[in-house]
């Protein structure tokens, strides 16, 4: 569930909050504690914007599958912020932009275009997430900015502000940073599994070494060459992905897991060998250091 889930948010958001084409009614009280937002039922706390801030909430129309609920905070001003809540959940990708930009198009009114959007990565309000800006350009010729926030995870959150200031306001930012979630997602299955491998690793280059200090077989040049094809396989694909357009982040996490699994494969491969070749004569480990 990446970007296309992203313009999905798009379709539903421009209407409703710029057009005010959806129904709106006051938030349960028992969701607001002290000066919070804060719902048990989607999972996250948001503090108001101003104390004189009033929050409603809508389910907005399901699009393209996906369902998700808006939560509008308005200030006395008349400035409206808005956190968008998704029933599915997934990772951001901002290879695939594009369909977060034609999502935005499809929904605009008539003679609106869209001129410009630009992607980073952000911590901001949480690790992972991704900060987005869209200038939309009016039929009178003015300009509206969409500044905005999507945080990954169990669900997906979007937070979003329209502004006639290029710049992000000062304000917004703060309000999206006060933005937690009331239980931390599971630990990503993928990262539990790296981190058996990369211990199992350690503990198999710790018995090679002991296992090769005794006289047990050494890697010969068709092992290194086996290694070398792995390492060549996962450069290429790093720069497969990199080549389309990966972010920084995504790219970092990958060559990492990666990393770890080669370690995997050829202590896999070392274990193989002591298998193989066994030293049965070899007193343990433990009785090697304990003479010491």
């Amino acid at each position: 569930m990446k970007i296309k889930l992203l313009a999905a948010a798009t379709t539903l958001l421009i209407p409703g909050c710029l057009l005010s084409q959806v129904d709106q009614r006051p938030v349960p009280e028992k969701w607001l504690h002290d000066g919070k937002l804060s719902t048990t039922e989607f999972n996250f706390s948001i503090k108001a914007p101003t104390p004189d801030s009033t929050w409603t909430y809508a389910a907005l129309p399901k699009s393209e599958g996906v369902s998700a609920t808006a939560f509008f905070a308005t200030t006395l001003a008349d400035v409206k912020y808005v956190v968008l809540s998704f029933d599915k959940g997934g990772d951001v990708d901002s290879v695939r932009s594009k369909q977060f930009v034609d999502g935005m198009t499809r929904s605009l009114p008539k003679d609106w275009t869209i001129t410009g959007t630009t992607f980073d990565s952000s911590d901001v309000p949480l690790r992972n997430s991704m900060r987005f800006r869209a200038t939309m350009r009016m039929p009178n010729n003015s300009t509206i900015f969409m500044h905005g926030y999507v945080v990954p995870g169990k669900r997906i959150y979007m937070l979003v502000h329209y502004s006639t200031e290029m710049s992000e306001p000062l304000d917004f930012r703060e309000f999206v940073g006060t933005f937690a979630l009331l239980k931390p997602d599971p630990p990503d299955p993928s990262s539990t599994t790296n981190s058996l491998i990369l211990l199992a690793s350690i503990a198999g280059a710790i018995f090679d070494w002991w296992y090769m200090r005794k006289g047990g077989r050494k890697p010969v040049r068709n092992d290194y060459l086996g290694l070398l094809v792995v390492v060549l396989l996962v450069v290429a694909l790093l720069v497969f992905y990199g080549y389309r357009g990966a972010d920084a982040g995504k790219m970092g996490a990958m060559t990492a897991n990666l990393l770890v699994l080669v370690f995997g494969v050829w202590e896999l491969s070392r274990w193989i060998i002591r298998r193989k070749y066994p030293r049965p004569s070899t007193k343990p480990l433990y009785e090697t250091i304990n003479r010491r």
